[in-house]
């Protein structure tokens, strides 16, 4: 699914007024129809008499609200209109919007007005006071119109998006609305499928209000929200005479002494996602462990250092080992230590295959990330927010604050795919293109979820699956298994190894 940037919306937009077809005006009496339809609807087709608060600000959006007041009010309801911006300054086609509503003989009210006169019996409010175009904190009469909106019990309708958020990142500008529904137009904006405005827009409908696909240039679209159409097509159908090496063969570099359990929950999910062998390179004191409770994967012992990861002296073998794999997985439960710095750098020159890096591998990059200069093969990245941190140097809050873009800017400076993990993970590739997910739950946040992941993203790899795409379809078959896992066990009782559980529920949709 489309998401697109402010800027990108007020092209496409520019382009439909330039080929004639539809006006700026009729672009914006056909969102407020959308809202109005919304309204309509929630109260079953009958807002007459209804004591309905118009918040309209001085752009575009403000013009949406003139218009859908006029709307409003043409079909019975009590309207009254606050004016967040001297309507004198209005211009082009929120000023015609504002003409319009003049037409019903009722006046506005400013800020501090409605302060103090706000309808008791209002049942809904419409926040049309900052769409996209929100660029500074809100303050002054902006700010405290959102605080009296938040203060009424009433169904609050935001116009594009709640006020006060920007519409890039998401984030919230010094305040917003809180609304119960949020009515979008032709295609969803960044902060549609970002926190925290996620947790502000309440339900969110995308309104058609003209704009066609075909108005669109699809080269220009850098930003999908990953959906089950698009993992259909990047999954294939299993051709009916195949064996085992037609699947792929995955080694993974993990464990160590106290975390044999990251490496086994990497592998069983890397097993369940349909790698066809598994080589599960390990430190010797956790082979037994692995051996009895991995029993699809093939257990490949190597010595350890004195503190019970793999030693580097490991590294000419798993060099050769490379030769015969499809894809590599390192870092899950691994340690960190000067060995595992250095098998993370073998890893990364000799692989020749898609090299997935997790968990201690990150860390193990973090204080050199020259290593990926030295790539050998495409690498995909994992981490959540704080191993993100490290690597870049931001704190946690300005890794949140932004998170596409973000991870773009590293995908790109450094040539990997960037998993950026978390509640609706980011993948971001380096030539510039994002997919945000749209699966997975609270529960999902628990140990070893990651490894499940890590597991899933390796195994499609494996399988032949590109990088970029085995990332992308790895994330959202994760959070659909852990959805499931939600929906039979509950949130709080989820635990990663029901996430690996109900991957053959969420894949068997894929069997085509």
């Amino acid at each position: 699914m489309y998401v697109v940037t402010r800027a990108q919306m007020r092209k496409i937009e520019g382009d439909v007024m330039l080929s004639g077809r539809l006006s700026g005006f009729d672009l914006m009496q056909n969102a407020a129809a959308g809202v109005l339809n919304q309204i309509m609807e929630h109260f079953d087709s009958d807002v007459r008499t209804k004591q309905i608060v118009v918040f309209c600000g001085s752009g575009n959006n403000g013009g949406d609200g003139y218009v859908i007041a006029y709307m409003l009010w043409e079909r019975g309801a009590k309207i009254t209109v606050v004016s967040v911006s001297d309507p004198a300054g209005l211009s082009g086609d929120a000023k015609r919007a504002y003409e319009l509503y003049c037409l019903t003989g009722m006046g506005t009210y400013t800020v501090s007005e409605i302060d103090n006169k706000f309808p008791k019996n209002c049942v809904c409010i419409v926040d049309a006071v900052f769409g996209t175009g929100l660029n500074k904190p809100l303050a002054g009469d902006h700010l405290r119109a959102v605080e009296i909106i938040n203060s009424s019990p009433a169904y609050t309708v935001a116009v594009d998006l709640p006020s006060g958020i920007n519409a890039d990142s998401g984030q919230i500008m010094g305040g917003c609305v809180r609304a119960d529904l949020t009515v979008t137009f032709a295609f969803k904006k960044p902060c549609h499928v970002t926190y925290p405005c996620i947790n502000m827009m309440g339900r969110l409908v995308i309104c058609d209000i003209g704009i066609k696909r075909s108005d669109v240039d699809a080269a220009s679209i850098r930003i999908y929200e990953t959906d089950d159409k698009l993992v259909d097509k990047i999954i294939p159908a299993r051709k009916k005479n195949t064996n085992k090496g037609d699947y792929g063969r995955l080694i993974m570099i993990a464990g160590s002494k106290g975390m044999a359990g990251a490496a086994m929950l990497a592998a069983r999910a890397a097993a369940r996602s349909g790698a066809g062998l598994v080589t599960a390179a390990i430190p010797e004191s956790i082979y037994p462990i692995l051996a009895s409770n991995v029993p699809e994967a093939v257990t490949m012992p190597l010595s350890q250092s004195e503190s019970g990861s793999i030693s580097k002296a490991a590294s000419d073998k798993l060099i050769e080992r490379f030769k015969t794999q499809t894809a590599a997985l390192i870092g899950c439960g691994m340690g960190n230590s000067e060995d595992t710095r250095e098998l993370v750098r073998t890893a990364v020159r000799n692989s020749g295959v898609p090299v997935i890096i997790d968990a201690d591998g990150l860390n193990a990059l973090s204080g050199d990330l020259s290593i990926l200069q030295n790539k050998s093969s495409e690498i995909i990245l994992t981490p959540h927010p704080k191993e993100f941190s490290r690597l870049t140097g931001l704190s946690v809050e300005e890794v949140e604050a932004d998170r596409i873009k973000n991870a773009l800017e590293f995908a790109k400076k450094y040539g990997v795919t960037v998993v950026l993990k978390g509640a609706r993970t980011v993948v971001a590739s380096s030539d510039g293109v994002v997919y945000v997910n749209s699966t997975g739950n609270p529960g999902m946040a628990t140990a070893g979820s990651g490894d499940v992941l890590a597991g899933i993203i390796a195994s499609f790899c494996a399988q032949g699956i590109k990088p970029l795409a085995a990332a992308v379809a790895g994330v959202f078959i994760h959070g659909r298994a852990g959805d499931i896992a939600a929906s039979l066990l509950g949130e709080y009782a989820l635990i990663a190894s029901d996430i690996i559980g109900n991957l053959p529920r969420a894949l068997i949709k894929y069997d085509k």
